[in-house]
């Protein structure tokens, strides 16, 4: 409750704080830049000031200190250098990461749980749980500076694409799925987000209830900031043909012309009712 409650305390000044396409262009011109200092910096704060890192143990059997690392750069760059601490067992497989087998180097295992992947510098935050389909369950955390940092992808992606001004649905799960975070994102993204669909609502289909009261209290919180986050629709994956619907009447609205490549609306206008659309028109 203490994390979530510094998540909802940051909450108002993320979502007051507007990105347009030439701030997000600046920042990754900017971290393309200074990519190599960057790294430095997050391997110091994230593994060598982080004595649980998994990554600070490898570091340590590949026999690389900081200060190797340093150098390596200077001397070879950053691609190199990256490419020689993999070959040297600096890096983990997906079914490592994922907690399937144990991490081994020249024979020793190097015991980790799931929290000591979490980046340390995360401080505005509440966890979630993954879903555990691919091995034991991780606990992701809702973060606003990592929010944050991925604005300018976002931002620039719409900009490149012509779509800054396009209406966005969106069928993603609330926590543990990522539903929530990209409803928040939307405000300082600049994002015409119309619609949010989960078919998840917590409690009732296996998933924790807390799930569902976070969502709901942060979505509460940030509409009393005065920023207009969109509520979840519980629409679950046998009644798909009413976000069809939903799609086409956007897309009716908003102009298929405005549209690059094979014209989507003909596939959704297949394959939703009229009566379905009618009801979202009305």
């Amino acid at each position: 409750m203490t994390a979530f409650g510094r998540f909802l305390l940051g909450l108002p000044r993320f979502l007051r704080e507007r990105m347009s396409p030439a701030q997000a262009e600046a920042i990754l011109v900017d971290r393309l830049a200074h990519r190599a200092a960057n790294f430095l910096t997050l391997v110091r704060r994230g593994v060598v000031e982080h004595p649980q890192s998994p990554y600070r143990a490898l570091l340590a059997e590949a026999r690389c200190e900081y200060g190797d690392l340093e150098r390596m750069i200077a001397d070879h760059g950053l691609e190199p250098t990256l490419r020689q601490l993999h070959d040297a067992g600096v890096h983990l497989t997906f079914e490592e990461f994922k907690g399937r087998t144990p991490i081994v180097r020249n024979g020793r295992e190097i015991p980790c749980t799931a929290d000591d992947f979490s980046n340390p510098t995360h401080r505005r935050y509440f966890a979630v749980g993954s879903g555990g389909t691919t091995g034991p369950s991780r606990r992701a955390r809702m973060d606003l500076m990592a929010m944050r940092a991925r604005m300018p992808h976002r931002v620039t992606f719409r900009a490149v694409h012509g779509i800054l001004d396009a209406p966005v649905a969106r069928w993603q799960n609330i926590p543990p799925g990522n539903g929530l975070t990209h409803a928040l994102m939307a405000i300082p993204a600049g994002e015409r987000l119309e619609r949010w669909f989960t078919s998840s609502v917590g409690g009732r289909d296996g998933t924790s209830s807390r799930f569902l009261y976070a969502t709901e209290v942060a979505v509460a919180w940030a509409r009393l900031t005065g920023a207009p986050v969109r509520r979840p629709v519980f629409l679950p994956f046998d009644k798909a043909e009413r976000l069809l619907a939903s799609l086409f009447v956007e897309l009716l609205q908003f102009g298929l012309k405005r549209f690059n490549g094979r014209v989507v609306g003909h596939d959704v206008e297949r394959v939703a009712s009229p009566q379905i659309v009618e009801d979202e028109l009305d």
